[in-house]
Formats: structure tokens, C-alpha cells, sequence
């Protein structure tokens, strides 16, 4: 096979256990060959990493073959291979070998320029793979044995080389692969020799020792046969922060809908201070806000007036919030009454909370161009003006600046208020920039999670729920029909079970999720 040949790439264990057929019969013969060059003199190899132990291995089991003095490795990491002594080149004279070789399968021409220098051209120096493409050889070098469970509990093992092997049940393999804890024992069933067993067992010790469990990405190699679905993503537990007397209040995008109605329908101490028609997203009547901007507009407003540039639009003869969705009045004597009402409301929730429950959702707005107040939504027809109004994807530091502007005010008004916040995993309705809006709520969504990460950083007392990760992160579609509210069933609930096991009273479970309401769980982001 010339160098200038490739191998088809694929990663299934078929292909990989025949290309390591192919592989042995070329090392059974350069391996006599390299026999007959060195005669009775023992020979050298460079390089001491994991292909070398496997090559010490075979080269074993070949009549024939060379005896190896010693492998010379640069930075040793141990003191033998298959009871080979590893040597750094100043320690081993050139003179001692008839030759040495080189026989890593993907780093050859570097190791082949450190073994010319070593020797000084006194030895030859031969390559194990000289002609073989090296890229597939380090591709299918990647893929692993392949392990089989028999229905005794043996495991049916076929090596690197399609040699197939039978092992009985240990003490350690009488449960199947998805109850086994990932402890040491289980991670080194796969490797290939005593000597690299003993060197891999060292190295995920010091792995263990330096990370807890939730750390390892789950189903990593290090944390093999995790279900997602079971995997609790909620690190930080503060039990009995939220029990049947906490005064409990939500506000914030449409996601927030199902902390109220679970709150509410297991009789928590949820408080809403305002009724009427769209109050059903959480304690006041904003309707969702589901940006940065509109949780900092609240606080701002209500304890320090309105400044907005644009108080009102007119609609049809009605003049209506821009500020909050679906509210309007038939004149501004109602106008003002009924915002004054709102802003003292807010002012009530955040004297009277002891937990508040903040949700976001979108970093992708419509605003002011003047002063920068966003609005609920683009302006309706015959409003929107682009000489004044403006589409804007919110930056991480601005978004940030408006939660700590928020929160400021609060903690102002109330110090002995918690709060929680947690990103909304309903995606944007649709976006106005020129990308398809998968991508767009994407952007949207990391631009928040980013934010809500610095802002937590800097107040520790600030809890960060995972309903985002918990919904979006799991192997089953976590989406209604229309692709965007999540099932309220299999994901609200576990995410509502997994809340409130951290953070309830100890021991009292929640019960199932209902149904969603009305208008409360299928509105925007």
C-alpha cells in the first residue's frame, strides 16, 4: 500500500477490527524481517505511549521476532512495558542495538527525527509503518474493543487485533452496564495489558480526586451508561427555602406560568397581587415579560415614576401599554389610575415576597430608540415608526446591567428577599433577522444564559435553577406539536419535582403537573 493510498474512514467496529487484521499481518512481517536484520543483536524501539505497549504485547506472540534491549522515551512515564526497561536516550549507547525502531502511528515523523539525532548515524533506523496512510491508522487506533454481555453475565471481548475472548463474571459484573456506579474497576475493563491497566487506574484516581461527579459530563468514559432522563442537573440545594408559609412570587416570561400553577395547585403560599384578565402569568398583570429590559423598567417605574419616551401608543382608538401585553385603556384618566394600581402592586410584591421566582426569555427586542425602553413586542401596524423604533439583539453586558439594575432595587426595598432565576427553555416565536430562527433563538438564549451566570457569580445568594438545561438537555423530544412550549407532563413536572426537592420542605414530594391553563402555558418564549 503506497503512501499516496487512503482508507475509507468509519468508526463502526466492523471496519475497525478488520483494518486491525490488516495491521497485524503487517507487523507479523516486518517484525521477521526487522528478526533477520538484527540477528542474535537485541534492537531498540522509540517512543514509550500506548502504541508501543500494544506492539510490546504482540511482538511477544511472534516467532521470529527481534529482541528488544530497551524503549527509549523522551519523558519516561513508567519503568517498563511488558517487562521492557523505558530508558531516556542518554541513558542506552547507540552501540548496544543493531537497530531501532520507530513505531508510533501518527507522530512517525517526529519520533523518526529524534531517533536519528539519538543515533548519530551509527543505527539504522527503520519505521515499522514506512508506506501506511497514517491518518486512518490513528483514526481506527480510536475505536476500542467491543465488549459483549452474554446472557451468563460473561463478557464475549474481541481485541484490537479480531481476536475474541471470553471472560467470566467478576464480583463487579453480576449488575448490567447501566447499574454499575462509575467507580476505577469499571473504567479500565477495556484496556489491553497489565501494564497499562496499572497506568490508567493511576490516572483516573487523580481524575476522581480532583472532580465530584456531577462535574464528568454524564455518559462520558468516565461516567459511562447515565440516563439523562435521570440525571438531576440541580447542584445547589437549600432545603426548606421554599415551604407551605413562604410567601412566594413569580414573575417573568411565559415559562413562568407553570411555577404559578403548580405553586397553586399544591397549595403553596403563592401570592398574586393582581387579578383580571393576563394576570395569569404570574404574581402581577404584565403578561410575560420576557426580557432583561422589562423586569428593569418595573422595578424603575414603580418606585421612581415613569420616564418612558413613549407612555402610550393608540391602537384602533384605544390607548395601550407598550410595555405590557394585552393591556389597554379607553382613556387616560383609566390610563393612569390603573398604572398607578400596577406600580403599587409591584411595590406590595417586593415588601411581601420572602422567595421570588424570576424567568427570562428573550435577549432578541424592539425598543425606543431614544431611550432605550423595550417593548413587549414590535409595534403593531400604523404604529411602528423606524425613525423611532428599533430592533436590537440585547449584549450579554447590557442584559446583565438590567438584572443588577433589578435586583438592586429590590434588595433596596426588601434585603431579606430571595431570589431565583432560571432561563425559559421556550423558544422565540420568530426573529427579525435574516437567519433561520432556530439560530436566532439560539443566540438569544446563550446571550441570557451567559448573563444570568456573571449575575449569579456576583451575588452568591442568588439561586440559578436549571429548567433550560433540564428540558432542552434530555433524549426525548421535550416539545409539543408546535415545537416550542414543553410537554407539561413529562417536563414541567420533572422539572417542577427537581425544584422542589432542593429547595421544598424535606420529605414532601410534589404531586403530578395538571394540564396547562388556558392562555398560560402556550404563550411566547
Amino acid at each position: 500500500m503506497s503512501a499516496e493510498q487512503t482508507v475509507p474512514i468509519a468508526y463502526d467496529h466492523k471496519t475497525a477490527v478488520a483494518f486491525r487484521w490488516l495491521r497485524a499481518g503487517l507487523w507479523r512481517q516486518s517484525l521477521m524481517r526487522l528478526g533477520v536484520l538484527a540477528g542474535d543483536r537485541p534492537i531498540a524501539s522509540y517512543g514509550g505511549g500506548q502504541h508501543t505497549m500494544r506492539l510490546m504485547r504482540f511482538m511477544s506472540e511472534v516467532k521470529g521476532a527481534p529482541r528488544v534491549l530497551a524503549i527509549i522515551d523522551d519523558n519516561p512515564s513508567r519503568e517498563r512495558i511488558s517487562g521492557i526497561p523505558l530508558m531516556r536516550p542518554a541513558e542506552i549507547d547507540p552501540g548496544e542495538v543493531a537497530l531501532v525502531l520507530v513505531s508510533s502511528d501518527w507522530i512517525e515523523d517526529k519520533l523518526v527525527e529524534r531517533a536519528q539525532v539519538w543515533s548519530g548515524g551509527r543505527v539504522p533506523v527503520e519505521r515499522l509503518y514506512a508506506g501506511m496512510p497514517q491518518t486512518a491508522l490513528h483514526t481506527f487506533e480510536n475505536s476500542g474493543e467491543l465488549v459483549e454481555w452474554l446472557p451468563d453475565g460473561s463478557r464475549r471481548v474481541t481485541d484490537e487485533f479480531g481476536n475474541t475472548r471470553t471472560e467470566l463474571p467478576r464480583s463487579r459484573d453480576e449488575r448490567a452496564p447501566s447499574a454499575i456506579a462509575p467507580v476505577n474497576e469499571r473504567r479500565i475493563w477495556t484496556m489491553r495489558t497489565p501494564g497499562y491497566e496499572v497506568g490508567v487506574i493511576q490516572v483516573v484516581r487523580e481524575l476522581d480526586g480532583m472532580f465530584k461527579t456531577h462535574q464528568v459530563y454524564p455518559g462520558d468514559r468516565h461516567r459511562p451508561n447515565v440516563d439523562l432522563r435521570n440525571e438531576d442537573f440541580a447542584t445547589h440545594a437549600e432545603p426548606g427555602l421554599v415551604t407551605k408559609s413562604t410567601r412566594v412570587s413569580v414573575i417573568g416570561s411565559c415559562f413562568a406560568a407553570n411555577f404559578r400553577s403548580w405553586l397553586i395547585e399544591n397549595e403553596y403560599n403563592f401570592c398574586q397581587f393582581e387579578d383580571g384578565p393576563f394576570a395569569a402569568f404570574g404574581s402581577l398583570r404584565t403578561g410575560p415579560l420576557f426580557n432583561t429590559g422589562s423586569v428593569r423598567q418595573l422595578a424603575e417605574w414603580s418606585y421612581h415614576g415613569m420616564d418612558a419616551a413613549e407612555p402610550t401608543w393608540n391602537v384602533g382608538g384605544r390607548l395601550c401599554d407598550p410595555y405590557r401585553k394585552y393591556i389597554s385603556w379607553p382613556s387616560e384618566r383609566d390610563m393612569y389610575a390603573e398604572r398607578e394600581a400596577h406600580f403599587a402592586a409591584v411595590r406590595a410584591m417586593v415588601a411581601e415576597t420572602d422567595v421570588l421566582i424570576l424567568t427570562l426569555g428573550l435577549s432578541e427586542v424592539w425598543r425606543n430608540k431614544h431611550d432605550k425602553r423595550c417593548f413587549y413586542l414590535i409595534p403593531p401596524p400604523g404604529v411602528l415608526d423606524l425613525e423611532k423604533h428599533e430592533h436590537a439583539l440585547q449584549t450579554v453586558d447590557e442584559c446583565l446591567s438590567d438584572i443588577e439594575r433589578f435586583y438592586a432595587i429590590v434588595r433596596e426595598h426588601n434585603p431579606a428577599l430571595r431570589l431565583v432565576t432560571t432561563l425559559s427553555p421556550v423558544p422565540l416565536m420568530a426573529t427579525y433577522f435574516d437567519r433561520h430562527a432556530v439560530v436566532s433563538d439560539a443566540v438569544s438564549k446563550a446571550t441570557l444564559r451567559t448573563a444570568l451566570h456573571w449575575f449569579c457569580q456576583n451575588h452568591p445568594e442568588v439561586i440559578y435553577f436549571p429548567s433550560y438545561e433540564m428540558a432542552v438537555r434530555t433524549p426525548d423530544w421535550p416539545y409539543e406539536p408546535d415545537n416550542r412550549h414543553v410537554r407539561r407532563g413529562p417536563v414541567v413536572d420533572r422539572i417542577m419535582r427537581s425544584f422542589m426537592q432542593h429547595y421544598g420542605e424535606p420529605g414532601d414530594l410534589p404531586s403530578q403537573v395538571s394540564e396547562a391553563k388556558p392562555g398560560a402555558a402556550h404563550a411566547t418564549a
